[in-house]
């Protein structure tokens, strides 16, 4: 027993006589296996994207990062001088505030 999938070798004498009923048989025949054939190709290639990427995926959820000696959340001396330097912006502001603002000549004068 042979398995001859796409039979290849009637193709060019059932393409010669295509009008014929057999003959637009065994084309739609071959047509219908060559699509099962390219989704199959597509189903298996994406298959192995997908592993490929998952496999990916937890190789870089695995990798151990060094831990590093964070620096404390709060150093009471750094939050002090921010503090400071809030202050004065805020005199600052007070005083520009409350001063009155410069005269601008009228341009269109």
């Amino acid at each position: 027993m042979t398995f001859d999938f796409f039979s290849l070798s009637r193709v060019k004498e059932v393409w010669s006589y295509r009008s014929e009923p057999e003959n637009i048989h065994a084309l739609g025949e071959l047509l219908w296996r060559t699509l099962l054939v390219i989704a199959f190709l597509a189903l298996l290639s994406s298959v192995l994207l997908g592993v490929h990427e998952m496999s990916a995926v937890t190789q870089a959820e695995n990798s151990v990062q060094a831990p590093t000696s964070a620096p404390p959340p709060l150093d009471p001396a750094k939050l002090r001088s921010e503090l400071g330097t809030l202050s004065a912006r805020q005199a600052q502001y007070q005083s520009i505030l409350q001063s009155p603002a410069p005269q601008v000549a009228d341009p269109s004068k």
